[in-house]
């Protein structure tokens, strides 16, 4: 669904670093499921014992997308603690 998506919509669809998904091979190591990626996205599939931590305690299998690249700020997305917590109270 993902694939024909970014093949059907205008504006991705002329366009090889989005309409192009290629296998993440580092996944390789720790998911029984390969990841792929375009320019824009990364698509992990975990198994229902897989990428669990104290808040994804759950027995089912689900499926992870990272934004990879913003294509309104024209840049690489990259995480910032100090963007990703101004703002907000922490208990």
């Amino acid at each position: 669904l993902i694939e024909k998506y970014y093949l059907e919509k205008s504006k991705y669809k002329n366009n090889k670093n989005y309409t192009e998904f290629f296998e993440d091979t580092k996944s390789k190591d720790f998911l029984k499921n390969s990841a792929y990626y375009n320019k824009e996205i990364l698509v992990k599939i975990y198994d229902f014992d897989e990428g669990r931590d104290f808040s994804n305690r759950h027995p089912y299998p689900y499926i992870s997308i990272e934004v990879l690249y913003d294509s309104q700020e024209d840049k690489k997305v990259s995480y910032s603690w100090e963007k990703a917590h101004r703002g907000y109270l922490t208990y």
